[in-house]
This record gives C-alpha cells, structure tokens and sequence, in this order.
C-alpha cells in the first residue's frame, strides 16, 4: 500500500460501510493492492454484523414469569486474580446479579475509608438505577462507578418502566441476612 493508498483508505472504509465515496471508489477501480484489501474488509464487516431486534414485550414478561424470580453469586476475587492485575488486598469480590430480563455484574473494591464499586447492568431499555436517592449515572453499555463509606450502602434499584428490582447490599449478599436498615 503507497502513500496515496493510506491517504484514501479511510473513504475506502466509508464505502465499505455503504456510504459514497467517488474517490473511494475510482481509486478502488485502478488499485489491485485496494481491491483485495477492500475484499477482505467486506468479508470482516459482514461476519461481525449482527443485526439487533428488541423481543416482543409481550414475550418478555411471559419468559419472566417462569423464569428464577432472583439469583446472586457471590465470587472472592482468587489471590492469584489480585497479582495478576497489581490489586492490592483480599478483600475485593464480585457479585453477578439476575432477575427474569435484568442482570448486573458488579466489582467491589476497598479502598481506605471505603468501598468503589463498579460494575455493568443489563442493556434492557429504558432503565433507570439509583443508589440510595441518588442516580446512578450510566454509559451507553450500562457501565457505571460509585464510592460508598461501607458495604451496607451498596445497593442498587433498578427500574424498566413500572416493574422495580432490588439488589441487596453487598453486605447482606455476603452475610445472607438482610440488612438491618432496611
């Protein structure tokens, strides 16, 4: 590939993605090396493409009906997962979280005077999550961090339209009990 090939390989991504490119495409029409490496492209594009449909709500609410109402797992962060990525401490774990539709895989970190978690939730739309009475503030993927004084301020509420989903403190995950505040 020469100079003027790095030059227009970005229109010639563009037309690879359906948008017009004269230039692109006139360059694609003289270039043997831009001819296979567009082939290729288009063969890699069509093998991720994957198209997305929202179920049915209908469905939705028939698969929750029969599906387990609420389950956790409470996971330690093994040692060797700790030095591996240069964390310090035991105390870290994991919870994955599911209910019917809804699921969040959430990172509880301790730092001193207190706890950063941080996690994903389920990309079922619209959803709104709170800690506490504050929102929780969410990326497009369902990314989310928030730092806490201590484990029994860590749960999270979920709401996708009218239906409402608690997930309990870390602190009445690990001990099994609810927690005493609430």
């Amino acid at each position: 590939m020469d100079k003027y090939c790095k030059e227009i390989w970005p229109g010639i991504v563009d037309h690879a993605e359906g948008r017009e490119s004269d230039a692109a495409r006139q360059h694609l029409a003289v270039c043997r090396d831009c001819q296979q490496e567009f082939a290729m492209l288009k063969k890699v594009m069509a093998n991720l493409y994957i198209k997305h449909f929202e179920p049915p709500t209908e469905i939705v609410k028939a698969a929750a009906q029969i599906m387990p109402k609420q389950t956790w797992k409470f996971l330690p962060i093994k040692a060797t997962t700790l030095a591996a990525t240069g964390a310090r401490g035991s105390t870290d774990f994991q919870v994955i979280f599911e209910e019917g539709p809804l699921w969040a895989r959430l990172y509880y970190q301790r730092f001193p005077g207190g706890w950063s978690v941080s996690g994903r939730i389920s990309s079922v739309k619209p959803i709104r999550a709170f800690v506490g009475d504050d929102t929780l503030t969410l990326d497009e993927e369902g990314r989310f961090t928030f730092s806490v004084a201590d484990l029994g301020r860590t749960g999270i509420n979920l709401q996708v339209g009218d239906d409402r989903v608690q997930i309990p403190p870390a602190s009445e995950i690990q001990s099994g009990e609810p927690a005493a505040d609430r």
